[in-house]
């Protein structure tokens, strides 16, 4: 997920950011933000585990709708596994953006700060902030696709039909699953 990051030399004292550059014709400054490439990892894992969860809360939804005639403890059993797949997403947590000044053109990047004295520059993998922003975004929706679909699936587990009222109970489901998807905004 994470496009193009780039090494850039990163003071350990006070946080100054660079990377040489320099184009023929002259830069052309522009502000950049930027985040650190590692920082965006575990949001990426989170997002992928919780697609393998949408993954399977979709097939249960998608099974009621198609009305395959799955015995009702194996829909239970099924919806009750892909709710325990992987918890809610806790909330994204506090990512630093680097404001700076750079060339697209060549990659320079200039973020300086008031220096201690002891300059010691490691390199760090940085992104443009925008990675963190789309990042978010899809985590956002995801979220959303998961409350719809993990709700029918609270009801598929939970359920138990009254005596002769299976099929009452899955006409029930099935227009509540087809709601369902048709709200999901991504393909899982």
């Amino acid at each position: 997920m994470t496009p193009h990051p780039f090494q850039v030399a990163t003071c350990i004292a006070c946080g100054a950011r660079s990377r040489f550059g320099e184009c023929p014709g002259g830069c052309e400054d522009v502000p950049i933000d930027l985040v650190d490439a590692a920082a965006l990892a575990p949001l990426e894992t989170s997002l992928e585990r919780l697609g393998d969860r949408l993954a399977a809360l979709r097939r249960l939804a998608a099974s009621l709708v198609e009305d395959d005639e799955a015995a009702w403890p194996d829909l239970r059993r099924e919806a009750s596994d892909a709710l325990h797949l992987e918890p809610a997403l806790p909330a994204p947590a506090e990512i630093d953006v680097v404001e700076a000044w750079g060339c697209l053109t060549c990659g320079r990047v200039d973020a300086p700060q008031p220096c201690l004295g002891v300059c010691v520059r490691r390199p760090v993998a940085m992104v443009e902030a925008r990675c963190l922003h789309d990042l978010t975004a899809e985590i956002a929706v995801a979220r959303a696709d998961d409350a719809r679909l993990s709700a029918l699936a609270r009801l598929v587990a939970g359920v138990t039909p009254r005596t002769g009222q299976l099929e009452r109970t899955r006409a029930a489901l099935r227009a509540r699953a087809r709601i369902a998807l048709e709200a999901v905004v991504v393909d899982y």
